[in-house]
């Protein structure tokens, strides 16, 4: 995903995403990686730096990628109803 290309989020970013909103501890995701690169990238996560006990870094999810979220389940939802019709 280049650098405000929101079009090229990957099925893998978009299950960070996912996970860090609804799952994740304290919306707190460990580990970097170059699909979180990505996502720090284009402003949908941003980092949270390292904890004492945890070497790797902790990251966690932007309003951004809150509404990016919120606009992909609306998307699959209307899928869903546009199917059914």
């Amino acid at each position: 995903m280049e650098d405000g290309r929101l079009n090229d989020i990957t099925e893998e970013q978009i299950a960070i995403l996912t996970h860090t909103e609804y799952k994740a501890v304290g919306k707190r995701y460990c580990g970097g990686g170059t699909d979180m690169e990505a996502l720090v990238d284009v402003g949908l996560m941003k980092s949270l730096g390292r904890m004492a006990f945890v070497p790797d870094e902790y990251f966690t999810i932007t309003e951004k990628g809150r509404q990016l979220l919120f606009v992909i389940e609306f998307g699959k939802v209307m899928e869903r109803k546009t199917r059914k019709n």
